[in-house]
């Protein structure tokens, strides 16, 4: 075992560790639930169409997307807003089977469509691949996914390798949690944070190489900095680490004046440009659709032209900003850094094992051997690109999603932040004299983190906390004498009035017409649930009409909720729609009655209901 810890090397062990721990990661984490993934997906298949700027229409953002991709997409977003509910594996019923057609509906995704198509480079291209061969939207999403991540690993490989010093402090922050469950994901910070990464490794490389510094090597630089800001523009102050290249390693002064100059110059004039187009698409809460709005991911009383007026118009308003920020106790990018899951973040890591991986982390960056070491000069230099990446970071985060006058930055996320700590944690190295072989820290953390990790999604997505699950379905195709709905299940029936109607139907023959006339229709009684019991309708409409359940009980409070949110709409008109009751309170006895309900003056259609109550024994 010790002659493990002493030949392997990190190259070697982050290889391994990401392959294993990816692989398990991909099998517990259900698609599309990494921050704002279903938009980063949408966006990705919009460059990938060739659409480099977003589509403005009728005062919304976003784009057209296929019919077949937002059907695949639908079913898993319920699983990142319900702890509960446990989404189906293959998602949609025909999205292995299916291949994607022409037809489209407009999209909202504002929070992605101002991203360039750097981002999405890797992700885009082997969906323009999968698209040409006529593949699945399934096939298309994990395809990309897939891909997405064998590029992040094989270019973050690449930058352990050509790093000279600090190999397994890298190493064990690219392993982390956090990190490969973006990798594992569509999102945008895929992109940005390899580019940044290699960035580093390259400058590293740069400063401490024994031979002069190639014409090549500058351009290659040069190139993946206008591409590091090109994919997320706060990142640019990550440029200032050019200046920790020694003159000497230059053939002459005029090519290190081209090589810093250079590199500055192009980059903020291709960030400028692309930031100038993109913000003539600008929108904001109250310019923004008011039908599409509340369902789009734009926040109110944000706005990016009132917060950058205010903040000139007040010079001593953002420094508190950054401060008030940075120091908020609520804040919880130090532990998202480490790991912290799901589409809303609502999968944390146990504290003590989060300050274990900093106790760890920082051991490393005090004992790793290195052959090299840097200067006071260069280590500041690396702490001013980091403060002015989180300013920067911070600003564009105030801009865009915060109240204008707030005073802060509700939400740092620890991912944004990949691309800094890296050379947070070089600071402090040299300070002690202690020399060890680090990777007895390294491997078993990683082991833990990630075993852990694996652990909580799976208990999260795929264990099932109930052992009594009843399901049965309404296609509305069958009435009994009395005017009612017959399921799939001979002891449930559906209060109906006899309206049946063949004027509209999604499947089948008929669907159910609710009216004036007939105003509450389906009306069925949940009986005996408890606290913590679940129960699922889904149900197909066409027209206004709005899902609702209503308890009451003995020794609790009566309660009412209505569901009118719609999760998308099938290229034949029909919204689906789904509602989730988790039982809050607990009574003595409870019985919770569901019906739909047309509004005055409406009629509407309902067709293809599904019923599923979640019991515990």
């Amino acid at each position: 075992m010790l002659n493990f810890f002493n030949k392997i090397s990190p190259t070697s062990f982050f290889v391994g560790a990401a392959l294993v721990c990816e692989i398990l990661f991909f099998w517990a984490t259900p698609a599309l639930q990494a921050p704002d993934e279903f938009n980063h997906f949408y966006r990705a298949y919009q460059v990938s169409e060739g659409y480099i700027l977003p589509q403005q229409i009728d005062k919304r953002l976003g784009g057209q997307i296929p019919y077949d991709i937002s059907d695949f997409v639908a079913p898993f977003k319920m699983a990142s807003w319900v702890r509960e509910y446990r989404p189906p594996r293959n998602g949609h019923s025909d999205s292995f089977k299916q291949e994607v057609s022409k037809a489209s509906v407009f999209w909202d995704f504002p929070n992605t469509a101002y991203y360039s198509p750097v981002s999405y480079l890797p992700q885009a291209f082997v969906i323009s691949i999968l698209r040409l061969f006529n593949a699945p939207a399934s096939v298309i999403y994990y395809g990309g996914r897939i891909f997405g991540f064998i590029i992040s690993l094989l270019v973050l490989l690449y930058a352990i390798r050509i790093i000279p010093v600090y190999k397994w402090l890298f190493t064990v922050l690219l392993l982390l949690p956090m990190n490969l469950f973006i990798l594992n994901s569509f999102s945008a910070d895929n992109v940005t944070n390899i580019l940044a990464i290699l960035f580093i490794a390259l400058v590293f490389k740069m400063t401490f190489t024994e031979n002069k510094i190639a014409h090549k090597t500058i351009y290659a630089l040069a190139a993946i900095a206008v591409l590091l800001a090109l994919a997320k523009l706060v990142y640019i102050g990550l440029i200032l680490l050019v200046l920790i290249i020694p003159a000497h390693k230059f053939k002459s002064r005029s090519q290190q004046l081209i090589c810093v100059l250079g590199v500055f110059i192009i980059s903020f004039s291709v960030t400028s440009l692309w930031s100038s187009v993109v913000t003539d698409h600008y929108l904001n809460y109250e310019s923004y659709n008011s039908n599409y709005r509340d369902a789009a991911t734009i926040v109110p009383k944000a706005s990016y032209h009132e917060q950058k007026a205010y903040i000139l118009d007040h010079p001593a308003y953002f420094p508190r900003v950054v401060v008030k920020s940075i120091f908020n106790p609520k804040q919880t990018y130090l532990a998202g850094y480490v790991g912290n899951f799901g589409a809303f973040l609502d999968v944390p890591m146990p504290l003590w094992i989060i300050i274990l991986a900093y106790v760890v982390i920082l051991f490393v960056a005090l004992a790793e051997k290195n052959d090299f070491s840097f200067s006071i000069v260069q280590k500041l230099i690396m702490l001013c690109a980091v403060f002015t990446c989180l300013v920067l970071l911070l600003l564009s985060q105030h801009l865009t999603w915060d109240a204008v006058g707030k005073g802060r930055v509700d939400l740092i996320q620890g991912r944004y932040l990949v691309p800094l700590f890296p050379l947070l944690f070089i600071l402090p190295g040299n300070l002690v004299r202690v020399r060890m072989n680090v990777s007895y820290g390294v491997i078993p953390l990683i082991l833990l983190l990630n075993t852990l990790s694996v652990w909580l999604l799976y208990e999260r997505y795929i264990y099932e906390p109930y052992n009594a699950i009843t399901t049965f379905t309404c296609d509305v195709e069958e009435m009994d004498e009395w005017g009612n709905f017959k399921t799939s299940s001979p002891s449930a029936i559906l209060q109906g009035c006899r309206n049946q109607s063949d004027f509209e139907k999604r499947n089948g023959n008929f669907s159910a017409l609710v009216s004036p006339k007939c105003p509450y229709s389906f009306t069925y009684r949940f009986k005996g649930l408890k606290q913590g019991e679940m129960v699922d309708i889904s149900l197909w409409k066409k027209g206004d009409a709005a899902l609702a359940m209503t308890g009451s009980g003995k020794n609790c409070e009566p309660y009412y909720n209505e569901f009118n949110d719609a999760h998308y709409t099938d290229r034949k008109g029909w919204t689906n729609m789904h509602g989730i009751l988790v039982v809050p309170q607990a009574c003595d006895t409870i019985d919770i009655g569901f019906f739909i309900g047309s509004k005055k003056d409406t009629i509407a259609y309902i067709d293809d209901l599904t019923f599923t109550i979640k019991r515990k024994k």
